[in-house]
């Protein structure tokens, strides 16, 4: 996805935005989901890059680790 972020908005900002804006659309358009997930659709981490200084395989790479990362937490 790529974003414009004007100077006063954060990053973190954002994408919270981003994320809570999408769940509370996807629960009301399927509320079957929020009994299965709850309250955490998404992950808590993201990714975030200035456009030029990333390729695909640095995507790819932090998307595996991050799916990994939460299958262990959901595991203990």
């Amino acid at each position: 996805m790529y974003v414009s972020i004007p100077p006063k908005e954060s990053v973190a900002k954002v994408v919270g935005r981003i994320k809570g804006n999408s769940s509370l659309m996807l629960f009301d358009r399927h509320p079957e989901y929020r009994d299965r997930y709850g309250r955490r659709f998404w992950a808590r981490g993201y990714y975030c890059k200035t456009v030029g200084n990333v390729n695909e395989a640095t995507i790819k790479k932090y998307i595996n680790e991050q799916y990994e990362s939460d299958r262990l937490e959901g595991e203990s």
